[in-house]
């Protein structure tokens, strides 16, 4: 008695032996029992199809249909998230976002990972795996009520709806994160280029990070600097609403020293890297110096 037959076309003997791989996992326990059930595979060409067969005459169809179906779509729905969402969500990129070249293919599918993958305090859960797995077995089962033969690549294409708009709007989040980052990297560039290009001010320049957003500019004689005397230079980042960031890097591009020395307990903060990517290197990192411990003494102590 045929129960159902998946269909899927592949050239890849790995992604065929991770659908295998599930299907045997999910139906272990009925596997060749005497009322259980057997698979047989067939294969034309690039397309392999997996039967499964009741086992006559102990099989009976309306005890264990239901089981079998909905094993049926935990498998599907496991070998779809494993195995084919990052094809999918290339070929989002690709063809409805219009990104033909590999780089920029690459970065965002990237990008779109990290979002599946972890955490995301405004988009994200952390069983979000488990949901989409939900929302890929309610559609597969629901189908195997109906049709008996499912072919993978066109049930993905044209029968996954809930999980296809998900997946775009990732996409799209995704796509936005990478135009940002691009516009940041070149906006940094275009600074880094203006630094190179103007002359030094004063010789040094101390950067007291206190924790957080708060900051204190040095001259050489550990003084304040001051900026009255100076034309102003604007500095507003990217997409970047900290307002301490664009003040701090403006300052310094105002004064332009000839040297900068960042001392601070948290290096890895983004304004930190800022700093370091638009001076190059005439910024210097300090994390302990006998310069910076009596600035940096009460911070260090909260962040211990």
């Amino acid at each position: 008695m045929e129960l159902f037959t998946v269909t899927i076309t592949t050239t890849s003997e790995e992604a065929l032996s991770k659908l295998l791989s599930h299907m045997e996992q999910e139906f272990a326990d009925l596997h060749k029992q005497p009322d259980g059930i057997y698979f047989e595979e067939s294969r034309i060409q690039s397309e392999h199809s997996i039967s499964c067969y009741g086992n006559l005459p102990g099989f009976k169809l309306s005890e264990k249909a239901p089981i079998v179906y909905m094993k049926a779509a935990n498998a599907l729905a496991d070998y779809i998230l494993e195995v084919r969402e990052r094809a999918i969500l290339r070929r989002i990129i690709r063809k409805d976002f219009h990104y033909k070249h590999t780089d920029d293919l690459d970065k965002i599918e990237k990008y779109c990972v990290q979002l599946l993958e972890e955490t995301h305090e405004e988009l994200r859960t952390p069983d979000d795996r488990q949901r989409r797995k939900k929302l890929l077995v309610q559609s597969i089962s629901q189908y195997f009520e109906e049709q008996t033969d499912l072919h993978i690549d066109g049930y993905i294409r044209f029968r996954l709806d809930s999980y296809l708009k998900e997946l775009h709007e990732i996409v799209e989040y995704s796509v936005d994160e990478y135009i940002l980052d691009q516009q940041y990297h070149e906006f940094i560039a275009l600074l880094k280029y203006f630094v190179f290009v103007q002359e030094t001010k004063i010789p040094v320049a101390h950067v007291m990070h206190r924790g957080d957003h708060q900051f204190v500019l040095l001259n050489e004689q550990m003084r304040p600097i001051e900026t009255k005397q100076m034309t102003s230079v604007v500095v507003e980042m990217p997409d970047h609403d900290i307002e301490v960031e664009d003040m701090i890097v403006s300052t310094l591009i105002t004064v332009s020293p000839q040297k900068i020395f960042i001392h601070t307990r948290q290096p890895d903060l983004q304004v930190i890297k800022t700093i370091q990517q638009i001076f190059d290197t005439r910024a210097q990192l300090c994390v302990y110096c006998p310069v910076c411990t009596p600035y940096l003494s009460e911070s260090a102590q909260q962040l211990d």
